[in-house]
């Protein structure tokens, strides 16, 4: 994964290379080995599922986001330590083992994920 730092809280991903992207997830969500390398300030607590799993996590504030070529500006990522389960079903479906980039950050990058493809196809925004 390709990881390009304008300062400690900025920072893209690479998403069709990784393949990064979760089709139900709705945020960001890290794994907290990764925030720790991203030396990411955490705070505050939730629990989310994940792949069925339950996952103990903290929140991260970013000043910006780049997916591809769209930047989508400040975001709460979720930090979680992801269970091992969750490392083994990422891993055997071809994703990385520590992000999932929800839908609702793709689309708002202008994006859509083709997932019988495993890319993303750039649609643009619609407006109403």
């Amino acid at each position: 994964m390709e990881i390009h730092f304008v300062d400690s809280n900025i920072f893209y991903y690479h998403l069709l290379q990784d393949k990064v992207y979760g089709p139900r997830a709705t945020g960001i969500i890290i794994d907290e080995s990764f925030a720790e390398e991203l030396e990411l300030k955490t705070f505050g607590e939730a629990k989310i599922v994940t792949l069925g799993t339950v996952a103990k996590c903290n929140f991260a504030d970013v000043s910006n986001v780049i997916v591809e070529d769209a930047e989508i500006g400040p975001r709460r990522l979720f930090v979680c330590r992801f269970p091992k389960e969750v490392k083994e079903r990422l891993k055997l479906m071809g994703f990385s083992e520590n992000i999932i980039v929800g839908v609702s950050a793709i689309e708002d990058a202008g994006y859509t994920p083709n997932t019988k493809k495993g890319v993303l196809k750039k649609v643009g925004f619609l407006v109403l």
